[in-house]
Formats: C-alpha cells, sequence, structure tokens
C-alpha cells in the first residue's frame, strides 16, 4: 500500500445543491506541509486550471466558489 497527499478542490454551482469535486492531476505530495506549501504558492496556477475546465458543471451551471484542500490517499500498487 502507498500514501501519497493529492491537492482536492471542492466546486459549488448555481443551482445545485451537491458540492462536486475533483482532484488536481499534476502532482502527488509526501507529506500534508509539502502540499500545503505547494498551494500557497502556486493558487493562480490552480485556479486558472480550474476555470478551464470547471466554470460550468455537466448541466451548464455556473461555478460559484471553490475551496482547495490536501488530502491523503491509500491505493495499493498492482
Amino acid at each position: 500500500m502507498k500514501t501519497v497527499v493529492i491537492i482536492t478542490a471542492l466546486l459549488w454551482y448555481a443551482n445545485n445543491p451537491i458540492q462536486m469535486q475533483t482532484d488536481w492531476p499534476g502532482g502527488e505530495f509526501e507529506t500534508l506541509y509539502e502540499c500545503r506549501e505547494f498551494l500557497q504558492s502556486n493558487k493562480v496556477m490552480l485556479t486558472l486550471g480550474l476555470f478551464e475546465k470547471h466554470l460550468e458543471d455537466d448541466k451548464g451551471n455556473h461555478l460559484l466558489s471553490w475551496e482547495y484542500f490536501c488530502e491523503s490517499k491509500t491505493y495499493t500498487d498492482l
């Protein structure tokens, strides 16, 4: 088993009571500290990428707000 830390964004859209979630595909970190340091220094790059892909949901609802966080994920190597 392997544990990594990834960046996740919670997304809130107009006319949609359910929050959505997306993982940032650009990297995995070994520690929460490393992830949080990356977030602090790269919010513009992350947000521009978020806007490119997630300004609207699959029903055309506009993005109202978002929040980034770091989370640990554990998976089994195959």
